[in-house]
């Protein structure tokens, strides 16, 4: 099951992947949904069982749809420093976000810093190679990402994030 641009099929896709991978990694500790958006990926958590479900992101029309859906939201610039403390997160959702930033590094270093240790971060980002045509479509598109470059910007922020990068995809 992969991630769509139809929001019905994107929940699935969560409620799939809660159960699927995610649970392994949730010990009761708060979700992090890293520029969250509405808050839609969130909620289905919630509604999966997750307790607690931090929502960060800058818009603040955002925040207030994601606070509705019943996540905790903080306004954060991710480009930034990230304000929460260090091992708060169990699990760091970063889906459909990091080809919004022109340094992908960057943002997993500062992410990692708020997970527990034995967290995981979730990385979704469109296929360069199969969405060369629409990728920048989208004018918050900074930089395409193949298979290849992203593990490169894993192993670049850490070598933990390739580890589990390959657990969860066995």
């Amino acid at each position: 099951m992969s991630y769509s641009a139809d929001p019905a099929l994107n929940e699935a896709w969560v409620a799939y992947a809660w159960r699927r991978w995610l649970l392994g990694y949730y010990r009761g500790g708060a979700i992090v949904d890293a520029a969250c958006g509405l808050g839609v990926k969130g909620s289905v958590l919630l509604r999966c069982g997750a307790r607690r479900v931090i929502g960060l992101d800058l818009d603040l029309g955002c925040l207030h749809e994601a606070r509705e859906r019943g996540l905790c939201v903080v306004r954060v610039n991710l480009a930034e420093k990230i304000a929460l403390r260090a091992g708060v997160a169990d699990l760091v959702l970063l889906i459909h976000a990091i080809e919004h930033f022109d340094d992908g590094s960057g943002l997993l270093r500062r992410l990692s810093d708020i997970l527990r240790p034995g967290g995981a971060i979730v990385v979704v980002t469109p296929d360069w190679a199969k969405n060369k045509t629409g990728f920048y479509d989208d004018p918050t598109h900074r930089r395409p990402y193949t298979k290849i470059a992203l593990e490169a910007v894993l192993r670049e922020s850490s070598p933990f994030l390739v580890e589990i990068a390959e657990r969860l995809l066995t």
